[in-house]
């Protein structure tokens, strides 16, 4: 069954899985940011209003899964959530500036929406690699 939340007079169970994934030579493991990086992305969740289902940060892509308002598009959510991550890990991590300096984002472009509670990230590692 689905777990139902209201928004004004609608009821909705909207559950977007978001990928995506850091450049080239961002040291998440080295630099030991996946701690740092999860408390931020749960901060900004919170704040935004978005209910964070699962989280894994893995050297090579970032897995969020939220349920989220309907006007809540995923586009707005991936855009604020690799924003607002992006600020915060230079304020906390200075020493990340010299990479953004050099590469002008910390995040590759682009990402990968998918709805539904069921995801199998490996399969669309697969999909983005090619």
């Amino acid at each position: 069954m689905h777990d139902y939340r209201s928004h004004g007079f609608g009821k909705y169970a909207l559950h977007y899985h978001l990928l995506w994934c850091p450049k080239e030579g961002l040291p998440i493991k080295e630099n030991k940011l996946e701690q740092p990086l999860s408390a931020i992305i749960r901060e900004v969740c919170r704040t935004s209003g978005y209910e964070l289902l699962t989280l894994e940060v893995q050297p090579n892509f970032i897995h969020v899964s939220l349920s989220v308002r309907p006007t809540v598009a995923p586009a707005d959510a991936v855009r604020t959530l690799k924003s607002l991550c992006t600020i915060r890990l230079l304020h906390l991590h200075p020493e990340l500036k010299n990479y953004y300096s050099v590469y002008g984002s910390i995040w590759k472009k682009g990402y990968l929406v998918s709805t539904g509670k069921i995801f199998n990230p490996e399969v669309i590692w697969q999909e983005i690699d090619r």
